[in-house]
């Protein structure tokens, strides 16, 4: 029993290592690696309803520091909600957990609620930022997969080191809304559109689009 628990573990996952950047990683096997210039790899479910995706970039902020500019810059997302924010440790790796809520608009009649889990690790002139987000709804479900995927994160002995960037909230806008934008917008391209709802379909005809937030965590 206990070697075929093993073996079904070891198929749920599929290692990714970039010598460019120093790390490792495994994603959960049958997910398909979609290519954007925006991210280092991105990792998406069958349907496109969950993701997990890894940005790098230099900085010469602390983890502290970076951590707060993060939070900052991802209240500009529409309807944020931070849910949890924790210090996390992987693999000998003192790193930062934000958890929060935010909608995606495709367009006038279109928005996903979304939840998102967002890992950020700051080593030698680096930051490495893990992403992972699904439905709303579906958050809970994912989260086991994604908790897998992100134990598994490794920084490697190969890897540029990072030379250090002026300290600036520029890069830290960049790099935080934009791998959380990629993401969502991922999930959305991969999935067939949800139908309008009856509220949605009254807001096209007044031309009001004012959707309620998501809705609290449950207890």
């Amino acid at each position: 029993m206990v070697i075929i628990m093993l073996t079904f573990s070891m198929q749920l996952v599929r290692a990714y290592e970039n010598t460019e950047h120093g790390f490792s990683i495994n994603f959960p096997s049958g997910w398909e690696q979609s290519q954007n210039q925006d991210v280092v790899v991105l990792y998406t479910n069958d349907d496109g309803s969950a993701s997990i995706n890894v940005i790098v970039e230099e900085t010469s902020l602390s983890l502290a520091a970076y951590a707060t500019e993060s939070k900052n810059q991802l209240e500009n997302l529409d309807y944020y909600e931070l849910i949890t924010e924790n210090s996390r440790t992987i693999n000998g790796l003192n790193g930062y957990e934000l958890v929060f809520a935010w909608t995606l608009f495709t367009d006038n009649e279109t928005y996903y609620d979304l939840q998102d889990k967002q890992v950020f690790f700051v080593q030698n002139g680096k930051a490495f930022i893990i992403t992972c987000g699904a439905d709303y709804s579906d958050y809970d479900l994912f989260l086991p997969t994604f908790e897998q995927s992100l134990e598994t994160f490794r920084l490697t002995s190969s890897g540029t080191p990072g030379i250090g960037m002026p300290d600036t909230t520029l890069i830290i806008i960049l790099a935080v809304v934009i791998v959380v934008v990629v993401l969502a917008i991922s999930m959305v391209l991969l999935r067939r559109r949800r139908k309008p709802t009856q509220q949605q379909s009254v807001a096209a005809e007044t031309g009001t689009f004012y959707p309620p937030p998501p809705p609290p965590p449950p207890p």
